[in-house]
């Protein structure tokens, strides 16, 4: 996978449910950047916190949760790190939603941490703010 626009260490409670964990790490970037190796795929799809439609792409075999569409629709994927081959090498941007995070889950050290969300423009680099400004003006 090319490098991710952002990643989120998202403390919301609709991740916790749908990880069964006490947060999830997503990966956030272009559609056409990402490569599926193998295996067919299902769709699931399920209301936000927000309200706003979620589209969780799953491996139709196993279940595991691959990647989700959100707000972007289908132009960008939120990649779940743990599937990655090499989880360590995509690092958080910022951790969100701390406040609805279990008093046991860890937050990543040196990682911005918002008790909400953020405003990307103020976090990201110049260059990968471009990407995702380029998404939203399609």
């Amino acid at each position: 996978m090319d490098e991710p626009i952002f990643v989120n260490n998202c403390h919301c409670r609709l991740c916790q449910r749908q990880t069964g964990t006490g947060s999830a790490v997503n990966a956030f970037i272009e559609m056409d950047r990402v490569e599926r190796l193998s295996g067919e795929l299902s769709e699931h799809e399920f209301e936000t916190g927000s309200g706003a439609k979620q589209i969780v792409i799953r491996c139709a075999k196993c279940g595991t949760p691959l990647w989700s569409h959100y707000r972007l629709g289908r132009k960008a994927a939120a990649v779940r790190v743990g599937t990655l081959d090499d989880p360590s090498a995509v690092r958080p941007d910022a951790a969100i939603y701390v406040a609805d995070r279990p008093a046991w889950a860890p937050l990543p050290e040196g990682v911005p941490r918002f008790e909400a969300y953020y405003n990307p423009q103020e976090l990201l680099p110049p260059e990968r703010f471009a990407r995702l400004k380029a998404l939203l003006d399609q």
